[in-house]
């Protein structure tokens, strides 16, 4: 009799670690979602872990799971699978930017009359807080030409020059643009 001996292997378990997801409301600030389930921990075994995502303007970001910790346990008992969450910033409907453009009239004097003003005003946020650019376009000559001031273009930029506009509801205003009749004596 020849004895063997035969060999025993553990092979590691799979964990999941999967970065939590969240929706948020444009409100300037910055955030992020600190929360990671893990799923497939044996035992009394515990981990921490900490994620990288933040968003702070309208749109989506994947928060992805950072640095592992096992508080109790050992990583090399389980093959880590990451899984990344979504954080998603949108508009806030209680926010407007209105960009009302420029109401002109002038007496007739043979000249085309251009007013590329505007007015811009917040409900919900304080405009002077940022930069405010808005194109308007439109013209009246004579008596009758009534020419719609119109808001064309508006594009907003934060303190720091990034361009913010997707985050905000804007509300266009045309204007008004009217010649009046000129005096004409005859003698």
């Amino acid at each position: 009799i020849v004895p063997v001996n035969g060999k025993l292997s553990i092979n590691p378990a799979e964990l999941t670690l999967t970065a939590g997801s969240e929706i948020f409301v444009y409100d300037g600030e910055e955030h992020s979602n600190k929360d990671v389930t893990p799923v497939g921990l044996v035992g009394s075994d515990a981990v921490k872990a900490e994620t990288k995502g933040t968003i702070k303007n309208v749109g989506k970001a994947k928060n992805e799971v950072g640095e592992v910790t096992f508080i109790s346990g050992k990583a090399s008992d389980y093959k880590i699978n990451k899984v990344f969450g979504w954080l998603e910033v949108t508009k806030n409907d209680n926010i407007k930017i209105t960009v009302t453009a420029a109401s002109t009239e002038k007496t007739y004097d043979g000249t085309e009359l251009i007013d590329k003003n505007a007015n811009v005003t917040g409900e919900g946020i304080d405009v002077s807080l940022y930069k405010v650019e808005a194109e308007v376009e439109g013209s009246a000559t004579h008596v009758g030409d009534e020419g719609i001031n119109e808001v064309k273009k508006v594009k907003i930029f934060d303190a720091a020059g990034v361009d913010v506009t997707k985050n905000f509801n804007i509300v266009p205003v045309n204007g008004k643009l009217s010649i009046n009749p000129a005096e004409l004596t005859l003698t």
